[in-house]
């Protein structure tokens, strides 16, 4: 009975090239979705499948909370750029902004779907996975998609934890100057890197949940101060608002993806709720959100300070209120920055077979990673140069491309006749593949913008190692 199940648990989606006998995912793999059938699996894992409830304790996140959660991760730091990328798309950025984000939320939602799907069809994905999006990859595309999907995070979340580094030291310097004012922003990448080292040797931060809080609360304070003072105190300089380049155009684009990168963790967060057969439902509350917190601040910024406005929104407007305001990014910065890395650094640490436990091996890796983000950061110095990249390589990969190619794989995939039917119609599968070739070439155009403005030749004698 055992061996049949195992039989029809095997998935042909996986391609020609692989043998029969290999589909069956390998212990590397299977371990991120749990107890794998027949190797220490309740006998009551398919009644499970059949009640609806996936194994799950019915005490996970509830819908509006989830939402609170999506908000949490992907309102961060692209919110501070948004007014920049506006600028360099001119007001056709707007619509970029909203046509993004309903984009985005209808890939999350159909990547929602997908995990519901992997767990009617493998049990095994009923419990927690640590890697429920390569994990879609695996099932859909095989092994070539498992190893896509890790790298392109891998890549990400390097890209992210290179920005925190300089936001944080553009933030540090902002807020010092009138303490050492002859400090400059490259002193303080150093001085971030030298207190990001000890963080990233902590284990997995499972216990900084009030990191969301604290994110979306210097979001929303964000957004309200640089609203209340372009209001309340408009600047003296007269805007311009020259029409946007082709270049100019697609940083912006990158810039805008960016600020949606987080939802490429939706996943996971959907792996803790209760019912995650609502999860869309929740995509929809929290897109909503970020709507009214995106247009406002992106708008008004590019409105008061047209193609003069600073890549940090925060460097553009000044006072008390923008101080603390900065000081709770930064704070927030820190633990961003332990929570990106950590999974950077266990997927290294996988990568090498290291042991779990703590020890001089890990300290070894975890400080090369920020010693690379440091070098990087120097070498760069814009974080608006970085953000641009990883919005226009990966972020479009994950939100865009690989979403309905998941979905249409599994809904087209029948070789078990006792999983339940889903058809694709005409015009969803035309939709699906729109977003796929809109988000592919608009995500090649974007890279082939920001690789043409970080290897301009002003930027590179503008590095850190030129001025120091």
């Amino acid at each position: 009975m055992v061996a049949t199940k195992k039989k029809t648990e095997k998935s042909r989606l996986l391609p020609w090239w692989q043998p029969e006998s290999t589909i069956a995912a390998p212990p590397s793999i299977t371990t991120y979705g749990g107890a794998t059938p027949g190797n220490g699996s309740p006998p009551s894992e398919s009644q499970l499948e059949c009640s609806g409830q996936h194994g799950r304790e019915q005490s996970g996140l509830g819908v509006l909370l989830t939402s609170f959660f999506l908000v949490a991760q992907v309102a961060g730091l692209g919110v501070l750029a948004l007014p920049w990328a506006v600028a360099q798309t001119g007001w056709w950025g707007v619509g970029v902004l909203v046509t993004s984000c309903i984009i985005v939320g209808f890939s999350a939602c159909r990547l929602g779907t997908c995990w519901v799907i992997l767990e009617e069809r493998w049990p095994e994905y009923q419990r927690a996975c640590r890697k429920p999006y390569p994990a879609m990859a695996y099932r859909t595309l095989g092994r070539p998609g498992w190893y896509l999907v890790n790298v392109v995070q891998f890549v990400t979340l390097f890209g992210v934890s290179t920005v925190t580094i300089l936001l944080s030291a553009e933030l540090v310097a902002s807020v010092l100057e009138p303490l050492v004012p002859t400090l400059t922003v490259c002193s303080w990448v150093i001085a971030c890197g030298c207190v990001f080292v000890p963080l990233s040797w902590l284990g997995s931060p499972r216990e900084f949940w009030h990191v969301s809080v604290l994110a979306l609360v210097a979001t929303l304070a964000a957004v309200v101060v640089v609203v209340v003072k372009v209001l309340v105190e408009p600047t003296t300089i007269q805007p311009e608002y020259p029409p946007p380049t082709f270049s100019s155009f697609f940083l912006g684009f990158g810039t805008i993806m960016f600020s949606y990168g987080g939802a490429v963790t939706f996943p996971t967060i959907q792996n803790d709720m209760s019912d995650r057969s609502k999860f869309p439902l929740a995509v929809v509350i929290a897109f909503a959100t970020l709507l009214v917190l995106y247009v406002p601040v992106a708008t008004l910024g590019y409105l008061e300070f047209g193609e003069a406005v600073n890549v940090n929104i925060l460097l553009s407007v000044h006072g008390p209120a923008v101080t603390v305001v900065r000081v709770l990014m930064l704070i927030n910065n820190v633990f961003t920055y332990t929570i990106v890395v950590n999974p950077l650094s266990q997927n290294m640490e996988e990568a090498l077979a290291l042991p779990h436990e703590f020890g001089w091996k890990r300290c070894i890796i975890r400080t090369t990673i920020v010693m690379c983000g440091v070098l990087v950061s120097l070498a760069v110095r814009n974080f608006g140069r970085v953000l641009n990249l990883i919005g226009s390589v990966t972020v479009p990969i994950l939100t865009f491309v690989l979403p309905p190619i998941f979905y249409m794989r599994l809904c087209d995939s029948q070789e078990n006749p006792r999983w339940r039917i889903r058809r694709v119609g005409i015009l969803q599968r035309l939709l699906l593949w729109l977003v796929v070739v809109v988000g592919a070439l608009s995500g090649l155009a974007a890279t082939y913008s920001a690789l043409q403005a970080i290897l301009a030749p002003g930027e590179l004698t503008d590095s850190c190692f030129t001025l120091f």
